[in-house]
């Protein structure tokens, strides 16, 4: 009796075993499908999440190439109108280039003011003179058009920039999309406008984007030098080149708000002039006679 009753105490003890290995693996498979349930959760968020990026991001495109496509560029004087005192002549003007084709119109404008007697100065001193360029004969004529256009632009790289995505790589991409849209004399303004009061946020996105990469040949042999007092040079860089140890990108913009006294200056003679009141939407001074 006593050998029978140990048998079956072992027998317990089988079944005991067998018992807690069975609760075992059964944690372990509820282990794996809660694990499997999270990760599915998380790359389900994850492909949410990048829908809703996308979605943004070409809508933000979309709405950048409609705020291009109202830009004018220079208007041609058509008749010199009767002197209206207060105001000058009540000249008549055709209608400008519109689009692209008037942003290369207006940078085009800038380079040749720019470069008149541009073998004079440092390349400090030619910087504030483009600066000052940009300001009074650009965006202070258009400021309804290119206010809009680059703060797209600005929240479009932004957008990227905070992107969810783990890969650097992957928001570069997204980036080259986006610049590819700009036309080259747009990258020379977009460099300005980087440096005015109004966008001086753009240029740590600039930078860390490579976004001067493909600027107009001449207008980056000409200004390159000079915009390095404003950019560090991953701004020209690309992704590759960006890569490499000594070119890490810093979200400190390189110079110090309101650096520009000419484009300063600029924009308070131009607030002092007595059209001030009417907005800076007129052809004055930049009538297009080529």
């Amino acid at each position: 009796m006593g050998q029978t009753g140990d048998a079956f105490g072992s027998f317990n003890a089988l079944l005991t075993a067998i018992a807690g290995a069975l609760v075992a693996w059964a944690g372990y498979l509820q282990h794996q499908s809660l694990r499997e349930a999270r990760r599915a959760t998380k790359e389900e968020r994850t492909h949410r999440q990048l829908q809703e990026f996308e979605s943004l991001f070409f809508r933000l495109l979309e709405l950048t190439s409609k705020a291009a496509d109202q830009i004018e560029g220079p208007r041609k004087l058509k008749e010199v109108g009767p002197v209206v005192p207060g105001h000058g002549n009540a000249n008549t003007y055709e209608r400008g280039k519109m689009g692209n084709p008037a942003i290369n119109q207006f940078a085009r404008r800038v380079f040749r003011r720019a470069t008149k007697g541009m073998a004079q100065l440092n390349d400090e001193a030619l910087l504030d003179r483009l600066v000052a360029l940009y300001v009074a004969d650009v965006f202070d004529h258009r400021p309804s058009q290119f206010g809009p256009y680059f703060r797209l632009l600005y929240q479009t790289f932004k957008h990227v920039a905070e992107a969810p995505l783990e890969k650097e790589a992957d928001k570069v991409r997204y980036a080259n999309i986006a610049r590819g849209q700009l036309p080259e004399g747009a990258v020379l303004l977009l460099a300005l406008n980087g440096l005015s009061d109004e966008g001086r946020k753009f240029a740590p996105l600039i930078e860390r984007f490579g976004l001067l990469e493909h600027m107009h040949r001449r207008y980056s042999q000409e200004f390159h030098d000079a915009l390095l007092v404003g950019y560090r040079e991953r701004a020209f860089l690309g992704s590759d080149a960006r890569a490499q140890p000594g070119n890490e990108w810093d979200p400190i913009q390189k110079l110090e708000e309101r650096h520009f006294a000419a484009a300063i200056a600029a924009r308070k003679d131009a607030d002092e002039q007595e059209d001030f009141s009417e907005g800076y939407d007129v052809d004055e001074g930049l009538e297009d006679r080529e």
